[in-house]
C-alpha cells in the first residue's frame, strides 16, 4: 500500500512551463484508465510510477482538505467541506460528482507542494487551449517564493478526462 504522508515530494516532474500553448504529441501522453478515477490514477502515476494507488491519492487529497476545512470550504464554494466531500469526493466513481475538480487540483499541490499544469484541449470558445497553473497556497511555514525551484507535474485534459503528460 502507498504510504503517502510518507512522499515529500512527487517523483515525476519537469521543468516549469509558462504561457505553453501547444498541445503536448500524443506520443508524450502516458494513457490512463478511463474509469471514473482518472484525475487520481493519473497524479498516483505521476507519484510512483502507477495508477494502482489511485484511492491512497484520492483518500490523501481529501484528508488534506479535512485538516484546514475553512480555507478549503471557502475554494470549493460550500459550507462544509466534511459535507462536499461526503457528497462524492471521499469515494471512487463514475459519477460526475466523484471526479477531481480545480479544487483538488489545488489541494493536491499544497498537500505536495508542487505546480500542476493542466492542458485544456476542449472544443469550447469559453476555454484557452493552454496549460494552466496550480500551485501550494503560501502559509506561514511556506511563503510565498519563485515557483521556479517547485516539482512541475503536467497533465492533459480532454473530453472529461486526464492523462500524464510525460514530455511536453
Amino acid at each position: 500500500m502507498l504510504q503517502v504522508h510518507s512522499i515529500t515530494r512527487p517523483r515525476f516532474g519537469t521543468p516549469r512551463l509558462s504561457n505553453r500553448k501547444q498541445p503536448p504529441l500524443q506520443k508524450n501522453i502516458k494513457r490512463i484508465v478511463g474509469d471514473g478515477n482518472c484525475f487520481f490514477r493519473a497524479f498516483s502515476y505521476c507519484l510512483c510510477g502507477s495508477e494502482e494507488n489511485h484511492v491512497a491519492v484520492r483518500r490523501a487529497i481529501c484528508n488534506h482538505m479535512e485538516r484546514n476545512p475553512v480555507t478549503w470550504a471557502s475554494i470549493a464554494g460550500v459550507d462544509s467541506i466534511t459535507e462536499y466531500l461526503d457528497r462524492g469526493m471521499r469515494n471512487p466513481g463514475t459519477d460526475q460528482r466523484h471526479w477531481g475538480t480545480d479544487t483538488e487540483i489545488l489541494a493536491f499541490a499544497d498537500l505536495f507542494d508542487c505546480m500542476v499544469y493542466i492542458y485544456n484541449d476542449h472544443d469550447d470558445v469559453l476555454y484557452q487551449k493552454q496549460y494552466e497553473g496550480y500551485g501550494p497556497r503560501p502559509t506561514v511555514d511556506r511563503p510565498c517564493r519563485d515557483i521556479g525551484d517547485l516539482t512541475t507535474i503536467l497533465l492533459y485534459h480532454a473530453q472529461y478526462h486526464f492523462e500524464v503528460v510525460m514530455d511536453p
